[in-house]
C-alpha cells in the first residue's frame, strides 16, 4: 500500500482514480498537469468523456472499455486532448 501511495503522490506519473461506476473521484498534481483540468472539473466524469476526442483509435477504447468491463489489466498506448485541445500520447 505503501508504494501505491508513493505512487498517487509522485509529480512525476499522472494518476486517475474512479469509482465503480467509472466516474473519477480523485487525480493528482500532475494528471492536473498533464490534462489541463482541475480536480473539481474532473471528479463525477468518465476519464474517456474528458480526454478522448473523436480520432481516438476506436480499436483501443474498445480494448479498454473490454479491460474494464473483465476487471482485467491492460496496458496501451492512447492519444488524449488536454483542455486546451493539445493531443498528447500517454501509456496506459
Amino acid at each position: 500500500m505503501e508504494a501505491l501511495s508513493s505512487l498517487a503522490l509522485s509529480p512525476s506519473v499522472a494518476v486517475i482514480v474512479t469509482d465503480r461506476e467509472g466516474l473519477i473521484t480523485w487525480v493528482n498534481g500532475a494528471a492536473q498537469r498533464l490534462t489541463g483540468y482541475t480536480l473539481d472539473e474532473l471528479r463525477g466524469l468518465t476519464p474517456g468523456s474528458v480526454l478522448q476526442w473523436p480520432q481516438t483509435a476506436s480499436d483501443v477504447v474498445a480494448r479498454m472499455r473490454q479491460a474494464i468491463e473483465a476487471k482485467e489489466p491492460m496496458a496501451c498506448e492512447v492519444l488524449n486532448q488536454r483542455k486546451d485541445g493539445i493531443r498528447y500520447w500517454t501509456r496506459l
